[in-house]
Formats: C-alpha cells, structure tokens, sequence
C-alpha cells in the first residue's frame, strides 16, 4: 500500500495510474494534513511525498510521520526544487530517497520497489545498504552542486561576454578606425560570439541533465543557415 501525498490533482492521477498498473494499493491525499490522517488511518508501507505544499511542507510532514506509530516506512520525497539545500532538509527530515519532478514512471516504479525491499531487509544487510545509500547521497549531492556551479558561470558570464561582443561592434561601427584597430576588434567580436556559443552549449547540457530539454520540429532555412554558419 502506497501513500501519496501531493496538492496538485495531475502528480496524483499520474502517481496513481503508474503504481496502481504494478499492482500497487495506492491512497491519495491532497496536502499535508490529510496526508497525516491518511497514514494514520491506512498505514501504508511507503509514502510518496511532495515538497511544496500551502498547508503543511513535506519537511513536516515527514518528520511528523517518523513519531507516529509504524512511522518507520520509507519515504520518498518528490520536488520540483533541484538544489542542494532541498536534497539536505529531505535528508534531515528522514527521507529515504529523493525524486526530481517532472518524474518518469518508471523511474518511480524502481524507486518505490528498492524503498518496500529495504524494508524487508534484515539488519546486517540494511546496515550494508545504508553505506550503499549515503554514497549515493553524496553522488547526489555532487551533482547538484556541479549542476549550480554550471547554472552560475554560464548566467554570469553570458552578460559580459555580450557586452564584448557589442563594444567591438561600435568600433567596426567607426569608419575613422585604422585598419589594425579594425583587425582587432573583429577579433575581438570572433573571439566572443565563439564563447558565447559555448555558454549557450552549456547551458543546453544543463537543460538536458535536468529534463528541461526537449526536441521540437521546426522550419528551417537551410541557405540562411548556411549564411549563418560561414559569418
């Protein structure tokens, strides 16, 4: 029996036709109070947790089930919020896994079945499992961390190197500019569109990490593009 516990009426459709087609007995509740009278009254062996609740946040409601009786299942918090410091209070709080929205079924799937068979662990395995997970932890924490490092040298620098490239422009702009100026200053706008392509290719990556990256079919002038290519 599954307890999912989120405000937002499609993550419960979506939570509950995934693990209902596994077989799953799944309850629903809308927020964070009916969440705890739903575990108190169905006891479930796993729950399902959003973060960002308006009643109660899933930080306390977590921690509130860990003191009510049979508060000991496994916890998997879910969250739209991908930084560091959530993955730390969900940690604190006495989670046991931690999903980034928008969440795959069957990455759900996965992660529910590993919470119910740590469950069933004896404790010299579950002892070798807890090392297990709080490596995976501190790789989850990692990349996070890689992910705002990336989020902040491209954002940060994107600017500048704009500002480069329009400051060579006025100079090209001037027809009194000697020729060796002139030289420079197309260098200088080369140099800077060059690295303002590799921001923008990073900041794609990041995109894609975080599923934010999606294909789209598009129109494309193949002559302009072209054009494009060779300026």
């Amino acid at each position: 029996r599954i307890l999912v516990i989120d405000d937002n009426a499609q993550n419960l459709a979506l939570a509950q036709a995934t693990l209902e087609d596994e077989g799953y007995e799944v309850v629903l509740a809308d927020g964070g109070a009916a969440g705890l009278r739903a575990f108190a009254e169905h006891r479930p062996d796993c729950v399902l947790l959003d973060v960002r609740m308006p009643d109660l946040d899933g930080f306390d409601v977590c921690a509130r089930i860990r003191e009510l009786p049979g508060g000991d299942v496994p916890v998997v918090f879910l969250t739209a919020l991908r930084d560091v410091d959530t993955f730390d209070r969900a940690l604190r709080a006495g989670g046991d896994d931690f999903l980034t929205k928008p969440v795959r079924p069957t990455e759900l799937i996965v992660r529910v079945q590993a919470a119910l068979k740590l469950r069933r662990m004896s404790a010299d395995l579950r002892e070798n499992f807890d090392l297990v997970r709080q490596q995976r932890d501190t790789l989850m924490r990692l990349q996070l961390q890689k992910e705002r490092l990336s989020s902040f040298v491209v954002h940060d620098l994107k600017n500048p190197v704009s500002a480069m490239d329009l400051q060579a422009q006025v100079l090209l702009a001037d027809r009194d500019l000697p020729q060796r100026a002139r030289d420079a200053a197309a260098q200088i706008r080369s140099d800077a569109r060059s690295l303002m392509r590799l921001l923008l290719n990073l900041l794609d990556i990041s995109k894609s990490e975080e599923g934010k990256l999606t294909a789209r079919v598009a129109r494309v002038e193949l002559p302009k593009l072209a054009r494009e290519a060779l300026d």
